[in-house]
């Protein structure tokens, strides 16, 4: 197995080290601009490899993951997807190119993923989306690849934005909650504010096994909210105010996207018009 893997800032770095640690058989190859960052990803990982040129990284791959930042996306794709071939996979992390332009400029099969960070344990749900005329066969190459280090979850790309609120931003909104109700917590003077994390942090596990054994979110809530008990208070006090929080949130998200995807530039090539 070959993994190319161009961009190696958080994203790009976390799925080296995931497919790398996943996989110890497989060749990663890696590339940055600076070459320093791609290093100190390589370090200590034997199957990882730092290249000089994005071209290189997708030389021979199997899967190719195109994880820059978005303004530099099109330069990128205009100089490696026209160089793949039909039995590669082409793979963005970029939410705001469309499938279907990228479709226009290879030969190779296209897909988005969004990650997330607990990719980096081998956990979590990672979003795919493959492009208008993936194969069959490809998409179940791309599936199997993405199941040694998640769950995948494939999302249409009018579904990406949402879906990215829960999936990949979730474990910084869920980390953003908890430290405000640690310092609510520190802030009544009979707690320290590492102690509330620290129980904070001991709950969300316990949490997590217990829906991990089969319980429901509801399940959770009726099984500790006794009627008329200081948990139940809690709720609805939660109820009165948790929701709007939660709209606004992925409102602002929403334009977050909009803005972003109008920013960035379509390419001005075609895999008919490339001179190698």
């Amino acid at each position: 197995m070959r993994i190319g893997i161009i961009g190696t800032g958080n994203i790009g770095g976390m799925l080296s080290k995931a497919f790398a640690t996943a996989h110890p058989e497989a060749q990663v190859t890696i590339y940055n601009r600076s070459r320093g960052k791609a290093n100190r990803v390589a370090a200590r990982l034997a199957n990882v490899y730092v290249t000089n040129s994005s071209i290189e990284a997708a030389q021979g791959a199997d899967t190719v993951f195109l994880c820059t930042k978005s303004t530099d996306g099109w330069s990128v794709l205009d100089e490696v997807a026209p160089r793949l071939s039909r039995s590669q996979t082409l793979v963005t992390t970029i939410s705001s190119i469309p499938l279907s332009d990228i479709e226009q400029i290879t030969d190779a099969s296209v897909a988005k993923v969004i990650p997330s960070v607990v990719q980096s344990v081998q956990s979590g749900v990672i979003l795919v989306t493959y492009g208008p005329t993936m194969a069959q066969n490809a998409r179940e190459r791309l599936t199997q690849l993405l199941s040694s280090i998640a769950h995948p979850q494939a999302v249409s790309e009018a579904q990406v934005r949402v879906y990215s609120d829960l999936c990949s931003c979730g474990p910084a909104f869920m980390s953003e909650l908890l430290v405000h109700w640690a310092d609510a917590a520190a802030s009544t003077g009979n707690i320290t504010n590492e102690d509330a994390e620290s129980m904070l942090v001991g709950t969300l596990i316990g949490l997590a096994d217990l829906l991990r054994s089969g319980k429901s979110l509801g399940e959770v809530i009726t099984s500790v909210a006794v009627p008329g008990g200081v948990t139940e208070t809690g709720i609805l006090s939660l109820r009165q105010s948790v929701p709007q929080v939660f709209q606004q949130l992925h409102q602002a998200t929403q334009q977050h996207g909009i803005r972003k995807q109008g920013s960035t530039l379509p390419s001005n090539r075609r895999k008919a018009d490339f001179v190698e």
